[in-house]
């Protein structure tokens, strides 16, 4: 349990369908109503989804249907998951979203069998997951580093990236990690069908709570 704990709360994040390269014209400011998800990418692969929940941690349930979060460079762009990199820094992910608190609470990802064949690869993260706020008219970090030093790190790349586009005046921070929480995988099988399928209402059970200080971060788990 103990190394499920600790695995959860370095998570790593990846998502549905096509991220573009955000334009240099790229405008957000302290006066947006959403916020912005930035995620270092994890590289699991180039056709991966992760699927990112509104909590509500006061009634322990799920709101609204899943957000996609894309990985994906080589499929066709149709998700609002953007692109930033220039030539010597790794590239983050960028995702528009309302501001609250959010869990991400599955994967999805495509690997090649040979050929033109593939093979839908499904993680439910129902065991534990990590809840962390989004603040509006802010970039939000959640990094993907196993300690504090790298997180600290993640969020240096991702301010030197931020200030080459003149059209983001927001601060950029860290995502803070708020819990830690678990919840019914309504089954095994395919993440619509079960995972996902009616997860708005779905209670969930807190199994820590933490100081709103730990940075939120993910750890590869695949």
């Amino acid at each position: 349990m103990a190394r499920l704990m600790l695995s959860v709360i370095f998570l790593f994040l990846v998502s549905a369908c096509a991220s573009s390269s955000l334009d240099q014209s790229f405008a957000f400011d302290t006066t947006k109503n959403d916020g912005i998800l930035a995620i270092k990418n994890p590289r699991i692969n180039n056709e991966s989804w992760l699927f990112v929940q509104k909590v509500n941690l006061t009634e322990q349930k799920f709101v609204g249907s899943p957000l996609e979060f894309s990985t994906c460079d080589d499929c066709l762009p149709s998700s609002n998951t953007y692109k930033l990199e220039k030539s010597d820094t790794p590239d983050f992910r960028l995702l528009p979203i309302p501001p609250g608190t959010y869990a991400i609470v599955g994967l999805l990802k495509w690997e090649r069998i040979g050929g033109n064949q593939r093979t839908s690869l499904h993680s439910c993260f129902a065991k534990a997951t990590a809840v962390f706020e989004v603040k509006a008219g802010k970039v939000n970090m959640v990094a993907t580093a196993k300690n504090r030093n790298n997180a600290v790190s993640n969020l240096t790349q991702l301010k030197s990236l931020v200030s080459t586009f003149p059209g983001i005046t927001s601060d950029v921070i860290s995502a803070q990690l708020l819990a830690i929480i678990a919840f019914d995988a309504n089954g095994q099988g395919p993440l619509q069908s079960t995972c996902l399928n009616g997860i708005d209402g779905r209670s969930f059970n807190i199994l820590k709570r933490m100081d709103n200080r730990t940075i939120a971060s993910l750890e590869t788990t695949i």
